[in-house]
């Protein structure tokens, strides 16, 4: 990809997937695409219509760095500098987890489960970036949402989120349940994608994910459930009768999770990912 050359979108893409492959990118297509759609102000359809064109010196030169970096491994959603998260595109950096799109799918079956016109008090252990509440509070917009987390930088974060999709229905507090008194109103719906890796897993994950992403938003003691049980001990106290817990958990959690949860909880349902691994879990307080 040299200076003096002129290189179409076609071209720009081919060679960003070739160097992209031999870095050992596990979407170098993608995010060749990604890279070039975001440079260059175009949509994905519009990029495929006008593969012939030109690119010019400057969105050369500003795709070559972007391209050395994300071959370095570092994370495409924080090159760009933001994320498409089911219903809203949030800012994504360093200080919290990345959204990905398991917790996507978290996000679109609680939808699935209650009426658009739902009304009631969300709480969203973990929030980070504020992805899950937003996204919640978003799509039910007569519902009221609770962002907690115990790292400020994440929250800090999460207060831009909500700057960005004006979600005026959402606050976020400093909270952490290992150790700390539950102090707002009783939830309706009780949300997490806590820590749930081992330190093997964690040790063993991606450069992205090790490299990048707050290591206290993905590691848990006791095999990745300490905050997973945690959570669900508090939503005892924390839910509404009848009200929902709803759990993104790690693979082979979900026997210890289900039961932990049938001393207290009632209508327990846990529903596999894209994978088929069992990663989501449901359940009422009694």
């Amino acid at each position: 990809m040299k200076k003096t050359e002129y290189f179409t979108i076609l071209d720009i893409i081919k060679k960003s997937t070739d160097f992209f492959r031999s870095k050992g990118i596990p979407s170098p297509k993608t995010d060749a695409e990604w890279i070039t759609s975001h440079v260059m102000n175009k949509s994905k359809l519009e990029l495929y219509m006008s593969y012939n064109d030109l690119v010019s010196t400057e969105h050369l030169n500003i795709i070559r760095e972007l391209v050395i970096q994300r071959g370095r491994r570092r994370p495409l959603q924080h090159i760009l500098k933001c994320v498409d998260f089911y219903n809203i595109n949030i800012k994504c950096d360093h200080r919290a987890l990345i959204p990905r799109s398991e917790t996507e799918v978290l996000v679109d079956k609680i939808c699935n489960k209650f009426e658009e016109s739902y009304e009631g008090h969300i709480v969203d252990f973990g929030t980070g970036c504020g992805a899950i509440i937003l996204s919640l509070c978003k799509f039910f917009n007569n519902a009221r949402g609770t962002g907690l987390d115990c790292s400020q930088n994440a929250l800090e974060l999460a207060h831009e989120n909500k700057s960005k999709t004006n979600i005026e229905s959402v606050e976020f507090n400093k909270y952490n349940w290992l150790s700390e008194i539950y102090k707002w109103p009783k939830a309706d719906l009780l949300v997490s994608n806590p820590p749930y890796l081992d330190e093997n897993e964690w040790s063993q994950s991606e450069p992205e994910v090790k490299d990048h992403d707050p290591k206290c938003a993905l590691v848990s003691k006791e095999s990745g459930l300490q905050d997973l049980f945690v959570i669900i001990e508090k939503g005892k106290d924390i839910l509404n009768n009848k009200g929902m817990i709803a759990l993104e958990i790690g693979h082979n959690q979900a026997k210890d999770v289900e039961k932990k949860l049938l001393t207290d909880y009632c209508n327990v349902v846990i529903e596999k990912d894209f994978s088929g691994t069992k990663r989501y879990v449901f359940a009422e307080r009694h």
